[in-house]
């Protein structure tokens, strides 16, 4: 994880840079220019490879090649809307132009910050904008960067239907809000692919039926302890590959049973278990990892900041499209399973194979 002081630290080794201070430095020195772009963050630490934490990376992109400003604020304890606005509105009044904030815990509080700051441009990550009503708007300073996760999660349910040896897969969310119920649903659909290709019947546990209010979630957002005891009670029942979809890379309590079963996750981003005795930032990618999803979110975040600097600002989605099938696998595809993905995404991206969202 990285914390606020360790990215003031590489603040300050990125303003040597620009100074420089630093003969390592290849590109050349940009101008500065009087644009500040600033992060905030709903907790006091980033996961490394998070959305927010590739919001950062693309903040220190634009920081390197283009001279902007920047600050970010962090939260330890007070964790609420209200206080993610009061934040806001302050770096706003101490000069921020443009503002990047993650994940559906901030979108109600974009929003409020968007309407309260006109003049200002926002970006929200990994996270679709709502009112305080919690309905989806769209607002003209308001730029809504996403991952195409549906595509990859329908890829990733038929490569785990046709990776058991048991019969039975299994899905879990962290939520019942909307996309991650669509992550499930999306899931669910490429298993249903997969039985109705190859005439098998696995088993999807956790996602029956099609409404969300009866699938198998934590009702806490990354809760590494609740999801750990949902994965295992449907381990117990015999699912040897389990979609997590709970908002936690950490599994640590989880590891020995996955070892012991030999039970295999698909995860979003990366899925990591501490190193006893190290630090926080210690951890380490499980070797029950069959493949994960990521969001490479970093370039169209700095193309947006890019575009706030340059007077070509954009609002609305941005969703990054799924280009080419190779997601993140600890077990490597077999040739027939890797032209069959590939298959899929073309027949996807023309358009003659559709994935339902549950709306």
């Amino acid at each position: 994880m990285k914390s606020s002081n360790a990215r003031a630290l590489a603040a300050i080794a990125l303003t040597a840079m620009l100074t420089g201070c630093s003969a390592a430095a290849i590109e050349p020195t940009p101008t500065a220019v009087d644009f500040k772009v600033c992060l905030v963050s709903p907790t006091a630490s980033i996961v490394a490879g998070s959305p927010a934490d590739q919001a950062l990376d693309a903040i220190e992109r634009a920081v390197l090649t283009r001279g902007v400003q920047f600050d970010e604020a962090y939260f330890t304890q007070t964790q609420s809307t209200g206080s993610y606005v009061a934040a806001m509105n302050s770096l706003i009044d101490g000069g921020c132009d443009f503002v990047l904030a993650a994940t559906h815990r901030m979108s109600k509080a974009v929003h409020q910050a968007a309407l309260a700051n006109p003049e200002a441009k926002f970006a929200l990550v990994d996270a679709a904008l709502v009112n305080d009503a919690g309905e989806p708007v769209d607002l003209a300073n308001v730029v809504e960067i996403n991952a195409d996760v549906a595509t990859q999660a329908f890829l990733a349910g038929y490569r785990a239907a046709g990776e058991t040896k048991t019969g039975i897969v299994a899905a879990i969310g962290g939520d019942r809000l909307t996309p991650t119920a669509n992550i499930l649903f999306a899931f669910k659909q490429g298993v249903a692919l997969y039985n109705d290709s190859n005439g098998t019947n696995v088993l999807l546990l956790g996602v029956s039926g099609v409404n969300p209010a009866g699938w198998a979630t934590t009702s806490s957002w990354a809760s590494a302890g609740k999801t750990a005891r949902l994965s295992s009670s449907f381990i117990d029942r015999g699912a040897d590959v389990l979609m997590l979809a709970t908002g936690t890379t950490e599994v640590s309590g989880l590891e020995a049973k996955l070892q012991e079963t030999g039970t295999l996750l698909v995860s979003i981003d990366a899925v990591t278990t501490e190193v006893s005795g190290m630090s926080e930032a210690s951890t380490r990618l499980t070797d029950s990892t069959l493949a994960v999803i990521a969001k490479a979110i970093e370039l169209p975040t700095f193309a947006s900041i890019e575009s706030a600097l340059d007077g070509a600002f954009v609002a609305g989605e941005a969703t990054v499209a799924v280009t080419e099938t190779d997601q993140e696998f600890a077990v490597s595809p077999s040739g027939d399973m890797t032209n069959s993905l590939r298959e899929i995404l073309e027949a996807i991206n023309a358009g003659t194979l559709a994935i339902k969202q549950n709306s």
